[in-house]
C-alpha cells in the first residue's frame, strides 16, 4: 500500500527517492541510494509491495558495477522466489529508469503499476486510481526549486490524486549527491523520514 518515485536532477548532479505509505517507518524499507566509489555516478532503488529490502544494497551493488537498472532489476527478480509479490524500480543519474511489478501484485485491490518520465520513474499499488502514478510525474517535471522540494511536490501530486486507498501513515524523501552530505563524504545529501504521521506529507 505504497507509492514512491525516483527522480534525478542532471544540472546539479542529485539523484533521489521518496515515498508515502499506510505503513509506519516507511523510508527505512523502500529508500536506497548510493553515490558510487570516487563520486563516479550515484543512483537510487525502491522496493515495495512485499518488499524485500536486501534488494536495495544488492541493486546498487550492480549497477555500480556497470548494469543498468533495467539489467539490475532482471537479476534480482530471477533470483527471487516470490518476485510475483514485488514491486521495485532503480535508476541512475546517466542511464534511463526501469520498474517492475510482480504478477501478483497486479491483482491485489486499487490500481497497480508504475509510469515513466524524462528523469523520473513512479511505481505504486493499492492506489486510488492510475491518476497518482501519471500526475507524479507531470509535477515532478511542472515544479521549479531543488530536487527535494521536486520529490516532495510529486508526492503531494499524488496524494491530491486520491493516493493509496487506506490513508496514509509516513513519508520519507533520500537525495544523493557525490561531494553531498556530512563532510562531503558522499553520504546522503538529504535523508529525511517522518515514522507515524496525520499528515507526513505536509
Amino acid at each position: 500500500m505504497t507509492y514512491s518515485i525516483i527522480g534525478r536532477d542532471p544540472e546539479t548532479g542529485e539523484i533521489g527517492c521518496a515515498v508515502q505509505s499506510k505503513f509506519p517507518g516507511v523510508g527505512s524499507i523502500v529508500l536506497h541510494g548510493r553515490v558510487f566509489a570516487g563520486g563516479e555516478g550515484a543512483a537510487c532503488l525502491t522496493t515495495q509491495a512485499f518488499s524485500n529490502p536486501r534488494h536495495g544494497d544488492d541493486g546498487l551493488t550492480l549497477m555500480e558495477r556497470g548494469a543498468t537498472p533495467a539489467e539490475a532489476l532482471a537479476i534480482l527478480t530471477g533470483d527471487d522466489d516470490v518476485c510475483d509479490e514485488r514491486q521495485i524500480a532503480a535508476m541512475t543519474l546517466t542511464t534511463p529508469p526501469a520498474a517492475f511489478t510482480g504478477e501478483t501484485a497486479v491483482s491485489w485491490e486499487g490500481a497497480v503499476g508504475s509510469c515513466t518520465g524524462a528523469h523520473c520513474v513512479t511505481t505504486g499499488n493499492a492506489l486510488a486510481s492510475d491518476c497518482v502514478l501519471s500526475d507524479m510525474v507531470t509535477a515532478f517535471g511542472a515544479v521549479e526549486g531543488e530536487l527535494t522540494e521536486r520529490l516532495v511536490a510529486a508526492l503531494r501530486a499524488g496524494w491530491d490524486a486520491g493516493g493509496e486507498l487506506r490513508g496514509q501513515q509516513s513519508a520519507a524523501v533520500l537525495v544523493m549527491k557525490a561531494g553531498g552530505g556530512y563532510d562531503g563524504s558522499g553520504v546522503a545529501h538529504v535523508d529525511i523520514s517522518v515514522y507515524d504521521h496525520a499528515e507526513p506529507i505536509e
